[in-house]
């Protein structure tokens, strides 16, 4: 509540910043994170990735695959306004997060990502193994 304070009228004790820092970092807020889990598993033809995403919206997340890296970026941002008496109070705050693992033996064309219920899933499929069996020449 000491947020609600007019600007200039703060005339806090120096430990009252570090206690109300220490309140905003044990909000609720899903910014507050330091990263986002993320489960790998692989399949006989595929790679699937799950990462817990709980109320970050797909206009957030950007996934993108590059020699066999595949990265999951989150950009978010939280703006809250509230007014009362002759107060205005504004907070934002921009966040992003990004998480890079490397899936060996993959199809860069073949992705799909799907995001549902605070669950990202990912399904990279691999790519078909060539034949590398022996095989005789016959001599003409």
């Amino acid at each position: 509540m000491s947020s609600l304070i007019p600007f200039g009228q703060r005339r806090m004790h120096p430990l009252a910043n570090m206690i109300e820092n220490m309140e905003n970092m044990f909000s609720e807020s899903p910014i507050n994170r330091p990263h986002f889990r993320i489960d790998v598993e692989e399949a006989e033809n595929e790679y699937i990735v799950s990462a817990e995403m709980p109320g970050i919206s797909k206009e957030e997340i950007s996934i993108a695959m590059s020699n066999g890296r595949l990265s999951i970026t989150v950009n978010m941002s939280e703006e809250k306004e509230s007014a009362e008496k002759n107060y205005v109070h504004r907070e934002r705050i921009a966040q992003s997060y990004a998480r890079t693992m490397y899936l060996p033996g993959t199809d860069q064309k073949s992705i799909g990502a799907k995001l549902a219920d605070g669950m990202l899933t990912i399904n990279v499929a691999k790519k078909v193994k060539d034949d590398d069996s022996a095989i005789n020449v016959e001599i003409e």
